[in-house]
């Protein structure tokens, strides 16, 4: 029986793809970003005799199980991180148990999985919230530490499988240029779908990790001009978070 490192499951969330979902964290990531909110997830997790630790090791009729005791009051599941797919194998075996429960299935990722083994996993769910962190590749690599290329290709493959949920992008002012990099990650949606929903969030400081970036959160004002600029490329559906 597979089983998975899990950090968290919240029963009910509306922020996480459409209507009242239930959302698995699952725990390890593969990116080091500078702005993480959640550096916590990070670490691949690999000792639980420690008390203190959030993780569990679970079992997918664990999780699975579960989420039918309350499934009359949720619309779907949404599968996080931490990087979901750094756990793959289990990964894919959870999404496949969960459609045959009838559930819809979505999963947060930042992109990254191998474009084989990404393929798979758009096999049995439903659609994609992908965080693509930024658009010039030696940007990606500064901030996040990896490569964006199977970024943009698994977001390519998504969206002309009608499969993408949502794509979120962080603003973090004096990191980057924002404008430009909205820019062009717009201008790469639009040629994709224009009707993809493009999500701008406001940066703030809670549970990031000082010693890493130092920043402030972007004004209301500032937000609204970058919003501007992702219209201004063809995009039918962006919002400021």
């Amino acid at each position: 029986m597979k089983k998975g490192y899990v950090r968290k499951i919240i029963k009910f969330s509306s922020i996480d793809g459409p209507g009242n979902r239930t959302v698995i964290f699952l725990q390890g990531c593969n990116f080091n970003c500078l702005f993480c909110h959640n550096p916590e997830t990070i670490k691949v997790f690999n000792n639980l005799n420690d008390e203190k630790s959030e993780v569990k090791l679970m079992s997918i009729y664990e999780i699975t199980d579960s989420i039918d005791d309350h499934r009359d009051f949720i619309e779907g599941v949404t599968i996080s991180g931490g990087e979901c797919t750094l756990q793959f194998e289990f990964l894919l075996s959870l999404v496949m148990e969960l459609k045959r429960r009838k559930y819809n299935v979505i999963i947060d990722t930042n992109g990254s999985l191998e474009i084989s083994k990404f393929q798979q996993i758009l096999h049995y769910v439903d659609q994609i919230i992908f965080d693509f962190k930024v658009f010039g590749e030696n940007e990606h690599k500064k901030i996040t530490g990896q490569s964006n290329r199977k970024v943009k290709r698994n977001i390519k493959i998504a969206g002309l499988n009608q499969q993408i949920y949502e794509i979120r992008t962080v603003i973090i002012p004096d990191l980057i240029d924002d404008f430009e990099n909205v820019k062009e990650i717009s201008h790469f949606i639009s040629q994709i779908d224009k009707s993809v929903q493009l999500k701008l969030i406001t940066y703030r400081q809670l549970g990031v990790r000082d010693n890493l970036l130092q920043s402030k959160s972007p004004s209301k004002k500032y937000m609204l001009r970058l919003k501007s600029i992702a219209k201004a490329q063809g995009l039918e559906n962006v919002i400021l978070n």
